[in-house]
């Protein structure tokens, strides 16, 4: 009897194990695509399109593919759809489905296309709508429209995710792990209908893991930016209550490698930057080694950057900074530089050695309200040193305020400086007042390289 028990049970199972493969691909899943969409529908208030074939197997892995999905835009937004993408994979673990628990062993997404956008009226496109009440409010709303202060404490180098059981969320529906998710040749669009201003990240490959939809979460790969090839790392703790540790590592292949750290947490109340205002080209001068670190803080729409340490070429400088990330790059920076060799930043052609001038000519970035304030302890210029120099001003609107700039010259000399700097007709002029002194006249002009008349050397002094 156990025998023939036992018989009957493997037959049992054969059977099983057959209808498993076999069913599936005798279904036609392509006739299921407008149930799906109606779910969809019915969750975000947006519409789900789905023009190519819909397929499904259930071992070895269960596996649904989908071609030429698309997700329509927020009405009143400017592109069509808000997400499309040219085919889709999803792989997920057999054993934890059976157990209430959905983990994605791979998902793979070919050439997706998302826009963000920001409406006129202020409404954005990720937030969608809620059909048991009213649209959730938003991160602002959470803090009443207040930036939060960021927290005290030294960051921390986020754990990476680990391959561990997801844990059970706290609304109570199943527990999701991301093992991996591939995007190929993705395109990221950000439009703020607003201003006009558009950001576009393009030919994004990456990779990317969650331990939970809470995190932590690590991600690495590569895009194009402004034309620019950046390789990028980042980490993250699990989001949730209070502070998130961070860590992002960009990389410019192009531009010698040019690295930026940062690591800091993330406090939850805030929302992601959306953009950076559009900049100008650098001048040659820059063509330096460069890095920055710091620790960063992002509360509400407020990027705070603490123990910044930064340096070009062999000039090191530290400080602090605060900038606004909505609807424009506003904020202040305020650096200490121990040292700065001005011989060897202007020591170069304007037009980095090819020859010719350069054709752009002078221009102050738009977009961008900066206020400053650099210290210099110690400047060198045609070989003499400048020392206790003090600048302080505002970049607002294509224009430069020099609130203040002085500084202790050669030769017994001091400068003050105040005025406005703009551009016209691609050319640099510049408006305000200057008040020197000095107790050797001869010697600052020699050290400005002034020929002077022939004058007895006691009458200059």
């Amino acid at each position: 009897m156990v025998k023939k028990s036992l018989i009957g049970l493997a037959i049992l199972l054969v059977l099983l194990v057959g209808a498993a493969v076999v069913v599936p691909s005798f279904v036609d899943w392509n006739a299921y695509k407008d149930r799906i969409a109606a779910e969809i529908e019915a969750t975000t208030g947006r519409q789900l399109t789905i023009a190519g074939d819909v397929g499904l197997s259930l071992l070895p892995t269960p596996r649904l593919t989908a071609e030429q999905v698309s997700l329509s835009n927020l009405t009143g937004g400017q592109a069509p759809e808000m997400a499309s993408l040219e085919a889709l994979e999803v792989r997920v673990a057999l054993a934890p489905l059976l157990s209430g628990e959905l983990q994605v062993q791979s998902l793979v997404l070919v050439a997706p296309t998302v826009s963000l956008e920001r409406l006129p009226d202020g409404q954005v496109n990720w937030q969608f709508d809620d059909p048991a009440g009213p649209q959730a409010a938003s991160p602002e709303s959470a803090v009443n429209g207040e930036a939060l202060e960021p927290a005290a404490p030294e960051p921390a180098t986020p754990e990476p995710a680990t391959p561990e059981t997801a844990e059970q969320p706290a609304d109570g529906g199943p527990a999701i792990r991301l093992d991996a998710l591939s995007i190929e040749d993705g395109t990221i669009i950000y439009r703020d209908l607003a201003t006009g201003m558009e950001e576009r990240l393009e030919q994004l490959d990456a990779e990317i893991s969650a331990g939970s939809l809470q995190g932590p979460f690590e991600a690495s790969g590569t895009a194009v930016a402004r034309g620019q090839a950046v390789a990028f790392e980042t980490r993250s703790g699990r989001l949730g209550e209070g502070l998130a540790p961070i860590a992002l590592d960009l990389s410019l292949p192009d531009a010698g490698d040019a690295t930026v750290s940062l690591r800091g947490n993330l406090d939850q109340s805030a929302q992601a930057f959306e953009a950076l205002a559009p900049g100008s080209a650098l001048p040659v001068q820059m063509a330096e080694s460069f890095s920055l670190s710091g620790a960063v803080a992002v509360a509400a729409e407020r990027l705070t950057l603490e123990d910044l340490q930064l340096s070009l070429g062999e000039t090191n400088a530290s400080g602090d900074a605060e900038i606004a990330l909505a609807p424009q790059l506003d904020g202040r920076v305020a650096l200490n530089i121990a040292r700065l060799d001005l011989d060897s930043l202007l020591d170069r052609p304007l037009d980095g050695g090819g020859g010719q001038a350069p054709t752009g000519g002078f221009a102050l970035p738009d977009g961008i309200v900066l206020g400053f304030e650099v210290i210099v302890d110690a400047a060198v210029y045609n070989g003499q040193i400048v020392r206790q120099v003090l600048v302080g001003g505002r970049l607002s609107e294509g224009a430069l305020t020099l609130d203040q700039a002085v500084a202790l010259l050669p030769a017994g000399g001091d400068l003050s400086v105040a005025g406005r700097l703009t551009a016209e007709e691609q050319a640099p002029r510049f408006t305000g007042t200057l008040e020197a002194a000095s107790n050797n006249l001869r010697g600052l002009a020699e050290w400005l390289e002034i020929a002077l008349p022939p004058v007895p050397n006691d009458r200059l002094r």
